[in-house]
């Protein structure tokens, strides 16, 4: 019974090689990705197939192998923490295309990672830096203090994305 069980649920789901996997799930979110999500996303996903074999079934894959080879591969937090947040959505994204029963990183170890606190700028501070700013950076530098976007973000924005109550990044 319990071999019928086990067959059951390996013809429910298709045979799809970790190759091909990331390949489908890297095309289908190639028109949503940033050119950084998408080189971390190759990068994490070239380094998963150096690990587990590229033409293996995906389903093969389970949370003990991914913990183990997280703890194994990367020794800081920081970077494991990036891994998973980066990998986790394809293995979701499987799951809601029924290419996988359930993701293997639904079991994995979080990463925490602990960060120093932020230093915060007085009212004083950020007059002063206003004032020592450029005019053509004035705007800038207000998003980047007072609305908490990134440098990053910032570069990337251009007049048509400010409106009146959002900001479109």
């Amino acid at each position: 019974r319990r071999a019928v069980e086990i067959a059951a649920d390996t013809l429910a789901f298709p045979s799809i090689s970790l190759r091909d996997f990331m390949a489908r799930f890297s095309d289908a979110k190639a028109e949503t990705w940033s050119a950084a999500s998408k080189k971390n996303f190759r990068y994490a996903s070239a380094l998963l197939m150096a690990e587990f074999a590229p033409d293996s079934d995906i389903a093969s894959i389970t949370s003990a192998d991914l913990n183990a080879w997280l703890k194994k591969r990367f020794n800081s937090t920081g970077y494991r923490a990036n891994v998973i947040r980066t990998l986790r959505p394809a293995f979701n994204w499987g799951v809601r295309h029924e290419l996988l029963k359930k993701s293997p990183f639904d079991m994995v170890d979080p990463a925490r990672v602990l960060r120093d606190s932020v230093d915060v700028l007085t009212p004083q501070e950020a007059r002063r830096a206003m004032k020592c700013c450029p005019a053509d950076c004035r705007a800038a530098a207000a998003l980047m203090l007072f609305g908490g976007i990134r440098p990053a973000e910032v570069a990337r924005l251009s007049w048509d994305d400010v409106r009146a109550d959002f900001i479109y990044l």
